[in-house]
């Protein structure tokens, strides 16, 4: 019995030797920690490499600067701009006085810039009629002669018709009131042929033209005294058709 209790003594020795012996060894990293470890180093290279290279850095909202468009400025506008704008086309000059540039910018407005504005823009034959852009021309007592400076002005007329080539016109002869109402028809009516005859020299097309004679039945003025009948010896001219 002493025997058998001996043996069981020495396997329990035994026993607890073989665990004392499969206990870690202290110092020892077991398996379980290998990646941990591998992670604080990559964490230890990162840090050497932020030392190493530095930091970016952003000065005083550079960035956000840039990216922010500039709003577009509008070119400024020269009187030279205007001029020619107002050169190819006679109708800006008041829109372009409107926008600051004061009266007188563009320059003066010449009667060849009225008619090719009409053209552009054609205005009524009532408006046209009323602006008289045809001009009447006068005749002297009793007679049927252009003077010099009646045909300064017919010369204007034909140039206006030429550049307004659709448009027809009647010319009216009139007279003051001296005279027979007859002899006063007659001469009315050989003054209008007479503007006519010259207007078709200048190369006015005789078709666009019609002659009627008032005598002195539609006076300029109703006065009877020189400078009323020196208005009332004339002859008009009046847009009819386009």
């Amino acid at each position: 019995m002493h025997s058998g209790m001996k043996w069981l003594t020495k396997d329990r020795k035994d026993s607890a030797r073989s665990c004392k012996d499969k206990r870690p060894i202290r110092g020892a990293s077991p398996d379980i920690h290998l990646p941990l470890r591998l992670l604080g180093f990559g964490s230890l290279l990162l840090v050497l490499l932020l030392l190493t290279t530095g930091c970016p850095q952003t000065t005083g909202g550079g960035d956000l600067q840039g990216t922010i468009e500039a709003d577009p400025v509008e070119p400024t506008r020269s009187v030279d701009d205007v001029d020619d704008a107002a050169t190819r086309d006679p109708r800006n000059a008041n829109a372009l006085d409107a926008e600051g540039f004061g009266e007188g910018a563009v320059g003066e407005v010449t009667e060849d810039d009225l008619h090719d504005a009409a053209e552009i823009d054609p205005m009524s034959i009532e408006e046209l009629n009323a602006r008289q852009v045809l001009r009447t021309i006068y005749f002297a007592f009793n007679s049927t002669t252009l003077s010099n400076e009646a045909l300064a002005t017919l010369n204007e007329n034909a140039r206006w018709l030429r550049q307004h080539p659709s448009y027809r016109i009647i010319i009216e002869g009139h007279c003051d009131e001296r005279g027979s109402l007859e002899y006063n028809l007659e001469l009315g009516a050989q003054r209008a042929r007479s503007v006519r005859d010259h207007m078709a020299q200048l190369g006015i097309d005789e078709n666009r033209i019609e002659t009627i004679s008032f005598g002195e039945e539609q006076p300029a003025d109703s006065r009877s005294n020189e400078a009323a009948w020196a208005r009332n010896r004339r002859a008009e001219f009046r847009l009819i058709s386009r």
